[in-house]
Parts: structure tokens; C-alpha cells; sequence
């Protein structure tokens, strides 16, 4: 079960790095962008990832705590029974 965790855990962080790299590059049109139209449009995008962005950050804090507490249990319940 650990193991589930840390691959769940690990594939979120890549999503979550793609997608922090996404929303960089597209502030970066934002700023260079030539009208106000355009960069309102990039911000408005980036400004959705940013909200995908906080619930991967959720998903893999709550994956981490609860490998956590299942580790915790584990060991406790070997050192109960023996």
C-alpha cells in the first residue's frame, strides 16, 4: 500500500510541475503579449491552472499525510502484536 502512495504522490508532483511550467510560460506571454486583449486572454488561462493547480497541491498533501498515517499503523500494530 506505501508503495501506491508514493507512485499516486509521485505522478501528481509531474502533473503539478507541468503544470507550474504552463502557467509560468503563459504569464510570460501575458507581459509580452501586444494588447490588452491578448494578455487578459493568457492570464485568464493561467489563472485556471493556478486553481488546478492548488487542488493537485491538495490531492498530493493528502496522499502524504494519509501514507503517513498508514505507515504509523503499521508499525504500531507489528509492535502490539509481538
Amino acid at each position: 500500500m506505501q508503495d501506491l502512495y508514493r507512485i499516486t504522490v509521485k505522478k501528481k508532483c509531474k502533473l503539478y510541475a507541468d503544470n507550474a511550467s504552463e502557467m509560468a510560460k503563459l504569464c510570460v506571454k501575458a507581459f509580452c503579449a501586444n494588447d490588452d486583449t491578448s494578455a487578459q486572454a493568457f492570464v485568464s488561462q493561467a489563472k485556471s491552472l493556478s486553481i488546478k493547480g492548488s487542488k493537485l497541491l491538495n490531492a498530493i498533501k493528502s496522499k502524504k499525510v494519509r501514507s503517513k498515517f498508514h505507515f504509523v499503523y503499521i508499525n504500531t500494530s507489528f509492535k502490539n502484536k509481538y
